[in-house]
């Protein structure tokens, strides 16, 4: 009789709350069955989608894995589900040193980036993305009134607030500098 029934899968992650993206993998308790599966809690059959390598995890929000073996004779175990639910984390926003201010020298601005985190930034006050200048070393400060905007950005896509900074640099004016060095020739 045992034969005849088709054992179930076994589902490699337990139902649970999650805030990262994971794999899972489904095994067969024995060879020659196919497994079959689907991610919105319907039972599967053949005309789903067939494992044959891990499935990712990479949506938020509630899903549902449900996975069936079936066996030479067309025959379906009983479904095996797991529910997951997915709400990633915001990573925490990047900090500066200094973080704003007026310069009259040159100066520069680095960046304490969040672990497992990437910080892209814009000078220009608009709001910085993956399509922004990456930061990888101290910055130098621009010349006028401007406004540094930072972001961190993990490896799931997942933005944190943009931190935004003021720093205004005017070099010590020349003219100064001219007139100190015509006093000293005259």
């Amino acid at each position: 009789f045992e034969d005849y029934i088709v054992p179930g899968p076994e589902i490699s992650v337990e139902s649970g709350n999650f805030s990262e993206y994971f794999t899972v993998e489904i095994t067969a308790p024995r060879k020659g069955l196919e497994i079959y599966y689907t991610l919105d809690g319907t039972t599967p059959d053949k005309e789903d989608t067939l494992y044959e390598e891990p499935v990712e995890i990479s949506e938020q929000g509630t899903i549902v894995l449900t996975a069936v073996c079936m066996d030479q004779n067309g025959e379906y175990s009983e479904p095996v589900s797991a529910e997951y639910k997915v709400k990633l984390n915001m990573p925490d926003m990047p900090t500066v040193s200094p973080d704003g201010g007026q310069f009259s020298m040159p100066a520069t601005v680095t960046v304490n980036v969040p672990e497992g985190t990437t910080v892209y930034y814009t000078w220009d006050g608009s709001e910085p993305g993956e399509d922004s200048a990456r930061y990888t070393g101290p910055i130098d400060i621009p010349e006028g009134n401007n406004i540094l905007s930072l972001v961190a950005i993990d490896k799931n896509g997942m933005k944190s607030k943009v931190l935004k900074c003021n720093y205004i640099y005017y070099p010590e004016s020349s003219s100064a500098e001219s007139a100190e060095t015509d006093a000293v020739s005259g």
